[in-house]
């Protein structure tokens, strides 16, 4: 069967999501395109967060390492999770910082963060679930919850671009999760300790009347990109149900690695 060139193969979904489009994506290939243009030195491109530092000596002492002295299947499949070795120093690492008891079984390894992401809405939504953003709030957000038949609930932000928490108690229903960006982007708003409080008071209170289980999804790739003394709390303490996509691709210019915990 021959096929018409003016019909698509792709599926109008994807299409749209095409057409539409990232904005960040569109910017940062446009900054790519000026560079090329005018120089590096002179166009300053602040769209996708690309690290202009290189990694830790450290980074490359390890990869010198691995490359000349390899260990024994390296290279083959691991479980799904993650090597069970990684997840143990990241939740030891964890423990360390927040005196929580994190263990191996509560760490999964993914391919950057908007895998974890997109991982981590694909376990808790199912179709027509809502998944409630602050706005402003990161483009791909939506994208992310569309591709897991969920449906984005964008709630207005308030003073100073903290959430809105009047705004987030009317729009929680049965169908609830919850996704939080602190260090905020693209606002840099570190939400504060008796705002996450408030909000976790407010979730579970909600959980209680509806007889649901809300989790919240937290996105913290700027977690140790603070400055002037401010502090970055952890959500765990306020939620019971949080789930917090960290990745190094700020914090150690690792973006093309893709790494994430």
């Amino acid at each position: 069967m021959k096929v018409s060139n003016k019909t698509s193969v792709i599926s109008r979904e994807i299409q749209q999501q095409i057409e539409r489009g990232s904005f960040i994506r569109k910017a940062f290939e446009e900054g790519v395109a000026l560079k090329k243009q005018y120089g590096e030195d002179k166009v300053f491109d602040l769209s996708l967060g690309n690290p202009i530092l290189e990694p830790p000596q450290e980074f490359y002492q390890q990869l010198q390492k691995l490359a000349n002295h390899p260990i024994s299947g390296m290279h083959r499949y691991m479980v799904n999770a993650g090597y069970p070795e990684t997840r143990a120093e990241i939740a030891q690492y964890l423990t360390s910082e927040t005196g929580l008891p994190f263990t191996a079984k509560d760490i999964i390894m993914s391919i950057g963060a908007g895998g974890g992401i997109s991982i981590t809405l694909r376990a808790l939504l199912s179709q027509g679930d809502e998944a409630i953003a602050f706005a402003p709030y990161f483009p791909e957000f939506l994208l992310y919850i569309a591709n897991q038949s969920g449906i984005a609930k964008v709630v207005p932000s308030g003073v100073n671009f903290n959430p809105d928490l009047k705004a987030l108690e009317r729009a929680i229903t049965h169908r609830t999760k919850v996704i939080i960006n602190s260090p905020h982007n693209p606002t840099g708003v570190v939400y504060k300790e008796d705002v996450l409080r408030q909000m976790g008071q407010i979730i579970q209170a909600k959980e209680s009347r509806l007889g649901t289980r809300i989790f919240i999804l937290s996105d913290e790739p700027y977690r140790k990109l603070v400055y002037d003394g401010v502090k970055c709390p952890y959500v765990f303490y306020y939620h019971p149900r949080t789930i917090a996509v960290t990745p190094h691709s700020k914090d150690l210019s690792l973006a093309g690695e893709r790494i994430v915990m």
